[in-house]
């Protein structure tokens, strides 16, 4: 499935990989740079899946997935960016 990742305050990125999207939620701060979210390159399709810096006490990143085609839409956290990479790739597989 081609997608891509669009940063707060920064360049879009094609086709993330697991890298990529490492790297993307390393960067992610308090400041200017506190979310991106992964869209379809297709814009006939509606999900999403936004990852952002969590401002909560125990730190973290807050993960919101949506698909109104499939009546899907979940708000988790999660600690581990390698963790986090892993579960976008997998949920945009199953797209």
């Amino acid at each position: 499935m081609e997608c891509y990742a669009l940063p707060e305050g920064a360049d879009q990125v094609d086709q993330p990989d697991r890298g990529d999207l490492i790297d993307l939620i390393d960067a992610l701060d308090t400041g200017g740079h506190t979310f991106f979210v992964v869209y379809p390159a297709d814009d006939d399709l509606e999900w999403s899946y936004a990852v952002s810096k969590s401002i909560s006490a125990f730190g973290g990143y807050e993960l919101d997935k949506s698909d109104p085609a499939r009546g899907e839409h979940s708000i988790a956290t999660a600690a581990d960016p390698n963790t986090i990479a892993d579960d976008i790739l997998t949920w945009i597989k199953r797209r």
